[in-house]
């Protein structure tokens, strides 16, 4: 009787309960990182930006270790007026040079698409003091920031 209760039991949850998502791998992080919009990325852009990819800040800050590591873009620290100092990946110019370490890494990104994102105009959490922050540092040209309402 007990076991005919608790298969009844198994039965009713089995279609209740949730399928655990994987965590994504160091790979996906750093294709999702280099899909933000604009030449700059920050843990910030990322998590506004997939909200439903659940990563560290850590987690985050091993990917761009890792593409910094390949020569793929940089890490930098920049502090901005009233501002904390933040750790900002500037992202490599699209070139073949570039495509072929994606592809040596395996890091699933289309060049296409990639191309496409680094022409896009940042998210607004890279605000304009950033920006000039980035540009006054010669980390990044001023052209690579594309116009957008500032």
């Amino acid at each position: 009787m007990l076991l005919l209760f608790v298969q009844v039991i198994q039965d009713i949850t089995a279609n209740c309960l949730d399928v655990a998502k994987p965590q994504p791998t160091i790979r996906d992080v750093q294709a999702a990182i280099l899909s933000i919009a604009g030449p700059v990325a920050t843990f910030r852009t990322f998590s506004k930006t997939f909200p439903r990819i659940k990563i560290t800040s850590k987690e985050y800050d091993n990917g761009v270790k890792d593409l910094e590591s390949a020569e793929v873009g940089s890490n930098v620290i920049i502090k901005v007026k009233h501002g904390r100092p933040t750790a900002v990946y500037i992202k490599p110019d699209a070139n073949h040079t570039l495509f072929n370490k994606l592809e040596e890494l395996d890091i699933p990104i289309a060049p296409a698409f990639l191309e496409s994102k680094l022409n896009q105009p940042s998210p607004p959490s890279i605000t304009k003091n950033m920006k000039e922050e980035l540009i006054a540092k010669n980390f990044v040209a001023r052209e690579k920031f594309i116009s957008s309402t500032d």
